[in-house]
């Protein structure tokens, strides 16, 4: 069931990735410091979470409760632009595999995760 409802949304004829949901979006971040005193540096490991609606995602279900893996699809869905503000260098995690979480619910509602660290 997931195959067909994730393949008849991402149809490429119906939906266009690089457009722009109308939809506002909120973002947080839990995060975990480093420092290293000699250099005068620090690391901060944060979980990225963000929330976005995209109405051409919405699909029907009878549990409205429900969610939709696309983690292994994110390439494929519109996502906002994150940068870090004079950061020296950014990881996004992915060992042994990319540590991202992406759940769509049926009214089009996508939660995001993904744990990442950087240098300021």
């Amino acid at each position: 069931m997931r195959k067909e409802i994730v393949g008849a949304l991402l149809d490429p004829k119906q939906y266009n990735k690089n457009h722009r949901p109308l939809n506002r979006w909120t973002g947080q971040a839990a995060s975990n410091n480093s420092r290293n005193h000699q250099n005068m540096d620090f690391t901060v490991n944060i979980y990225l979470r963000m929330i976005w609606e995209d109405a051409r995602l919405a699909y029907s279900a009878s549990n409205p409760n429900a969610s939709v893996s696309l983690h292994s699809m994110k390439d494929k869905i519109w996502m906002p632009d994150i940068f870090f503000r004079n950061a020296k260098q950014v990881e996004n995690h992915a060992d042994p595999v990319p540590n991202i979480l992406v759940k769509l619910r049926p009214t089009g509602r996508i939660y995001f995760s993904q744990l990442c660290s950087y240098e300021p």
